[in-house]
């Protein structure tokens, strides 16, 4: 039913778009590494340099990471595909945004949304992931093709 993605496409789509996007991520690096160095109470330029490469950088392959662990206990989970076979289905990567969604909202947000009715933040994030890594999938060269 859903077509499986080698892993090998995650790593080279994340750095394709890396090199794509690379003058608006240098020019946001600068800016979260300005703002946060001159802010009131900032410890120093070096802190503030590795905050910002983390933001910039780190987090969008570590949420790419967070997918693509959390696709491979899904699809291992409902017996889609093997342990040892370096690929993951499109509905565990389904399943994984929307746990990660979740996850954000109880660690993150504390519920605090989710007690005031207002889902459309979270709905928001959820179609921001997954066209997230759709682009991810289509710049390393794989397919979203929904058939074996």
């Amino acid at each position: 039913m859903f077509g499986t993605i080698p892993i090998s496409v995650f790593g080279t789509g994340v750095l394709r778009l890396n090199m794509y996007l690379s003058p608006l991520l240098l020019i946001l690096f600068l800016y979260i590494w300005t703002m946060a160095s001159r802010a009131p109470g900032s410890v120093g330029i070096l802190s503030s340099f590795g905050m910002a490469f983390l933001f910039v950088f780190v987090m969008p392959a570590s949420l790419v990471l967070a997918h693509l662990i959390g696709a491979k206990i899904i699809d291992g989970f409902f017996m889609r595909i093997s342990f040892t076979t370096p690929g993951v289905t499109l509905i565990g990567l389904l399943i994984s945004a929307a746990l990660i969604v979740i996850a954000g909202n109880i660690f993150l947000d504390n519920l605090y949304q989710f007690r005031r009715g207002n889902y459309g933040i979270s709905i928001w994030f959820f179609i921001f992931d997954i066209v997230g890594m759709a682009s991810v999938i289509l710049a390393g060269g794989g397919n979203l093709k929904f058939g074996s």
